[in-house]
């Protein structure tokens, strides 16, 4: 099965046991001031929407439609899981956290069951968005998640309760990386205009790096050693090269340690 190995207390379903799937529809012509607005009416969801960002909910559009181009679309209600289903962008799940009207390029699983949160079934879906956009080039042409095939996805259903605790650990694990992410960009920027500063210090003669043979060493490894000592006494720690994940780029020690700190 396209899921793998679970534990045996788990059971797998189809998608379309699990909800009712439907896709968007796209008044036409596109474009059309009968159907289309930029000002006020119903809240209008395009693949551009839905893969703008990496959240889980989507809470704004930037066009909507007039009601008479709602009524020629599909409506979809808030907490209503949705996914991209066209083109290199395929495969994209997102939350609604609006009622709105979506186009061609969406599909919606409305009525969505009690037996799965809805938060698990968009990770779940967004572990195969790869898979699937390979399946689909596969068959030659656009690639295109039709409905059929939407149903017929297997989804991995451990209980609820247990869906509920996965949840919590991804969101907590996913906010560690986001403050982890945020610290990163803020020492990167904070070395670059050290390093900036020491750079032209040095060529400017204000600043003159010696070794033990009093010749200037103004080299890159010289500058880099300044660098650390002036992060130091900002309170950032030298790592040790050894523990260097050069697959995701962080200190794999002190990661965890952060971790285990903040749990």
């Amino acid at each position: 099965d396209s899921v793998g190995t679970i534990p045996e207390h788990w059971s797998i379903k189809k998608l379309g046991h699990l909800a009712n799937v439907v896709r968007g529809a796209s008044p036409r012509p596109a474009g059309d001031p009968r159907y289309f607005s930029s000002e006020g009416g119903v809240s209008w969801v395009t693949v551009a929407e839905v893969t703008k960002d990496e959240s889980l909910y989507l809470r704004e559009t930037k066009e909507s439609l007039t009601p008479i181009g709602a009524r020629q679309s599909q409506e979809f209600r808030r907490g209503t899981v949705i996914s991209t289903n066209s083109g290199a962008t395929l495969g994209v799940p997102k939350i609604l956290d609006i009622d709105c009207c979506a186009n061609d390029g969406i599909v919606a699983l409305k009525r969505l069951s009690n037996e799965v949160n809805k938060e698990f079934l968009y990770y779940f879906l967004s572990t195969t968005t790869e898979r699937l956009r390979e399946e689909m080039k596969q068959g030659g042409g656009q690639p295109n998640l039709n409905t059929g095939i939407v149903k017929s996805i297997a989804v991995p259903l451990p209980p609820t309760q247990e869906q509920e605790e996965i949840v919590q650990c991804i969101n907590l694990l996913l906010g560690k990386q986001q403050t982890l992410l945020r610290q990163t960009r803020t020492s990167i920027e904070q070395l670059q205009r050290l390093k900036d500063t020491l750079v032209a210090d040095v060529v400017a003669g204000k600043l003159k790096v010696y070794g033990n043979n009093m010749v200037s060493q103004t080299n890159e490894a010289a500058l880099e050693s300044h660098i650390e000592i002036a992060l130091e006494k900002d309170g950032y720690r030298v790592g040790d090269p050894a523990d260097f994940d050069r697959e995701f780029a962080v200190d794999g020690k002190i990661f965890w340690e952060f971790l285990e700190a903040t749990q």
